[in-house]
């Protein structure tokens, strides 16, 4: 992931909905990235998952699961 390019400036065309899923814990990636790609893209919600990290289907799937 590390040396892959950045995908932020692809979102603004993408047409469908998008739905940015993050863990309140994640150290990787912030809430504030996650807040940009979800202002970036046009049809965009946000759900952020409490009391996970950055692997938060893993560590909370059920939580996942209810925000799709």
């Amino acid at each position: 992931m590390a040396s892959r390019p950045a995908s932020l400036p692809t979102l603004p065309g993408v047409a469908v909905p998008v739905l940015v899923v993050y863990g309140e814990e994640d150290a990787l990636s912030p809430a504030a990235e996650q807040l940009a790609m979800a202002n970036a893209a046009r049809k965009a919600s946000m759900r952020v998952i409490a009391e996970a990290g950055h692997l938060s289907l893993i560590e909370r799937p059920e939580a996942v699961s209810a925000a799709l």
